[in-house]
């Protein structure tokens, strides 16, 4: 949905408070996890946990820093960034589906199936 119509993103992001609609749509997914047997403090942090994954997309906590368009600047914010932060490196240059290659669709369904299998097995091992 959110690929069709890219401005929900933004709309939903801006909302300072919940409207009728936001809050059936939460309730459903509560009422959900409470079908599947989970507790309140369980349904409770999954709520939290899900963030703006329950709405359909996943929110960036901030920005990355862009590399810069000159191929001077750009060698040296690479030799510098590599230097400060090589872990960050390694993945940005070995990872298949980094940068440019990223899939939010993908990334979005990695996260939400990991959340969900957590949750699972939080459940099946009696949390409360």
């Amino acid at each position: 949905m959110l690929g069709r119509h890219p401005w929900m993103r933004e709309a939903i992001e801006t909302r300072t408070l919940a409207t009728p609609q936001a809050l059936g749509h939460m309730d459903a997914l509560m009422a959900a996890m409470f079908d599947g047997g989970l507790s309140a403090d369980l349904v409770h942090d999954a709520m939290h946990t899900l963030s703006t994954r329950m709405w359909g997309f996943t929110r960036e906590a901030m920005p990355t820093p862009r590399v810069p368009d000159d191929p001077g600047e750009r060698e040296q914010a690479i030799a510098e960034f590599t230097a400060n932060y090589p872990a960050i490196m390694r993945m940005a240059t070995l990872a298949s589906h980094a940068g440019a290659g990223c899939d939010d669709d993908a990334e979005f369904a990695f996260a939400l199936d990991l959340i969900l299998a957590g949750v699972h097995q939080l459940h099946q091992g009696g949390w409360r």
